[in-house]
């Protein structure tokens, strides 16, 4: 896992903590690409369960790319390994195989959120 990605999958404690959710391993991460949109947006922050580093099932994951941290959709295939997809349909699809993933898979998602202070999501990214 590259040094960003580790910096972008941290998240202070204490914010969690103050709002009721002390699992540890969730972090917040902000949403930077119109990758995923319409389902999240640039500026839109998601809930990262980063203890999850394996495919567990459908749904929204944070990637360790040679881009960095990215959000993909992935799903499973019967015969062709795992498909990841973004939700914005101008980006193509692509395949790859479960162990692949999990040498990329930072976490989780598991909320979805729209920040209405920026600096507040700044801050919880740093």
């Amino acid at each position: 896992m590259s040094n960003d990605a580790k910096k972008t999958a941290e998240v202070h404690s204490a914010m969690f903590k103050s709002a009721g959710m002390s699992k540890p391993g969730l972090s917040v991460v902000p949403v930077l690409s119109d990758a995923m949109y319409p389902t999240v947006k640039p500026g839109d922050g998601v809930l990262v369960d980063t203890t999850i580093s394996e495919y567990v099932g459908e749904g929204l994951y944070v990637l360790d790319t040679d881009a960095g941290p990215q959000i993909r959709r992935l799903t499973a295939r019967v015969k062709a390994g795992v498909l990841v997809t973004c939700d914005n349909t101008i980006y193509p699809p692509d395949t790859t195989n479960r162990d692949r993933l999990e040498e990329i898979i930072l976490g989780k998602v598991v909320a979805l959120g729209v920040v209405e202070d920026r600096k507040l999501l700044e801050h919880w990214s740093n």
